[in-house]
């Protein structure tokens, strides 16, 4: 019989022992602090969209902040409730579209790059439809995605991106990402992980959309989301064409 390949699909955000690495690979950074401080010190409703391992939503809610998270993965979604101070959210596993609540929130954010896993315009669409429904008249959303006019994908190759780690518990690896096909705006790359003493590496296979910018606006307009801000780098400077990010606040339409 032949042996059943692992589906290597998103394989970062539902393989327990690659979840495991989440935090160590992506530390409290640049992104955090800007997406903190725009909230504020006075409590607000937050809705945390792909919280991943909730380090954000549960500093949120360190802070008074009442906090919601969602993400499609339980594995992330169970990663962030054993975290310290984990109970002070409230978790769900859910995509954003299908995601309901009985308030309404302050401030919706959607960092990580997330926005860019949302690969047709009628994602884009339906996920800008839900934001509409869920935010306050005088709430904000904030998202970012990488920069198309910057082709950050050209150094997503093993040579460059090789890097051995060490994990909290002493657990030794090696990783590597590798693009493996591009198509107009869409980037499919793998990322290699090999744990010390394993035969075999695991592989993660990812896809995201590099939508520009003018698109981005069109589609939230299209579903009464204004632009309010757009900023090109987590220094707060203004967005240019070569920015290295698209970081942007929306806001309802005022009917």
């Amino acid at each position: 019989m032949k042996k059943k390949q692992p589906d290597k699909s998103n394989a970062l955000y539902t393989n327990e022992k690659l979840v495991s690495l989440y935090d160590t690979l992506n530390p409290w950074g640049q992104d955090n602090d800007f997406y903190f401080r725009l909230v504020g010190n006075s409590p607000q409703n937050i809705l945390d969209v792909g919280c991943g391992t909730g380090t954000l939503a549960i500093k949120y809610a360190e802070f008074g902040h009442n906090v919601v998270g969602i993400d499609p993965a339980f594995q992330m979604i169970a990663k962030a409730m054993s975290k310290k101070n984990g109970k002070l959210v409230d978790w769900h596993v859910s995509t954003l579209q299908k995601f309901t609540n009985r308030s309404l929130f302050d401030f919706i954010i959607m960092s990580g790059h997330a926005f860019q896993c949302l690969h047709s315009d009628e994602d884009i669409s339906e996920a800008f439809k839900s934001i509409f429904h869920l935010l306050r008249p005088t709430g904000s959303f904030v998202f970012e995605s990488r920069n198309p006019k910057r082709r950050v994908w050209e150094h997503w190759i093993p040579e460059k991106t090789f890097k051995r780690l060490v994990l909290p518990n002493g657990v030794k690896f090696e990783m590597f990402h590798n693009v493996i096909d591009i198509n107009e705006e869409f980037v499919t790359f793998e990322e290699h992980y090999l744990f010390e003493g394993s035969p075999e590496p695991i592989i993660s296979q990812s896809t995201l959309r590099f939508a520009p910018y003018k698109k981005i606006k069109v589609l939230a307009a299209e579903n009464h989301l204004i632009v309010d801000s757009v900023w090109g780098s987590w220094d707060g400077s203004i967005f240019e064409e070569d920015s290295p990010e698209i970081i942007v606040k929306l806001r309802q339409e005022v009917f």
